[in-house]
């Protein structure tokens, strides 16, 4: 991951009181990308609309349903990955 410019824009009109992640940032193929509780979190471009895969070290990746926007599937893959901390 590099330290380049962040998504978090996309999320200035929520008001979340849920733990604090690193800030979204671009994987080396332009796609968002974030670590919440262990996962990598990136979502693509998939037919119409946007996938996200979260992935760890050991553990088989999954991957999520089709949505129609960006902005859904990244708040849909933090909301997994948390779903996931053991």
């Amino acid at each position: 991951m590099t330290n380049g410019p962040t998504l978090d824009f996309l999320f200035d009109d929520v008001d979340d009181p849920k733990p604090q992640h690193p800030p979204w940032t671009f994987s080396q193929k332009g796609n968002p990308c974030r670590f919440v509780n262990g996962w990598l979190c990136t979502v693509f471009e998939y037919d119409a609309g946007f996938r996200y895969v979260l992935n760890q070290r050991g553990i088989d990746p999954i991957y999520s349903d089709t949505f129609e926007t960006q902005k859904e599937a990244m708040q849909e893959a933090v909301e997994h990955a948390e779903r996931l901390r053991a």
